[in-house]
């Protein structure tokens, strides 16, 4: 009856180790394709997804971003590079836009015209992209020692 129990016991741990690996595998799939979207976005691709995503943020087509319409657009761009869980989306809150609002305004109108927001974009698509590659290599880490 031990040896049942005990073998039973490691069949369990080598079955919570599996589902785990396979957890973390689709998380690194999921990050590496987020990873290739940002890096999608250079030179001149850059610029037309900058003019895309100011027209379609620009919601009262007032020429400018406001800090409401920032706050959508880069929640939006989180999702699209698989980053849609709710603390991910919490991290855009007034704070961080207000930081962002003090170091890309350059003309402290409150809000973003196109070169502005193209510089924010590009800041912003270079810090996501070191975060992801940050958490690929601990994922990677986790699934070789798990």
């Amino acid at each position: 009856f031990a040896c049942i129990l005990i073998h039973l016991g490691r069949a369990r741990i080598l079955y919570n180790k599996q589902v785990m690996s396979a957890k973390i595998e689709r998380k690194i799939h999921k990050i590496e394709k987020g990873i290739e979207r940002i890096q999608g976005y250079s030179g001149e691709s850059f610029n037309l997804h900058v003019q895309v995503y100011f027209k379609k943020f620009d919601c009262d087509r007032s020429g400018y971003i406001d800090t409401a319409e920032l706050a959508a657009c880069l929640r939006s761009l989180l999702k699209a590079w698989g980053r849609n869980s709710v603390e991910a989306q919490e991290q855009i809150d007034d704070d961080v836009v207000e930081l962002l609002l003090e170091k890309f305004d350059d003309n402290r109108d409150g809000q973003f015209d196109e070169n502005e927001f193209m510089e924010l974009l590009l800041s912003f698509f270079e810090r996501c992209k070191n975060a992801l590659e940050q958490e690929l290599v601990e994922l990677k880490a986790q699934l070789e020692d798990g």
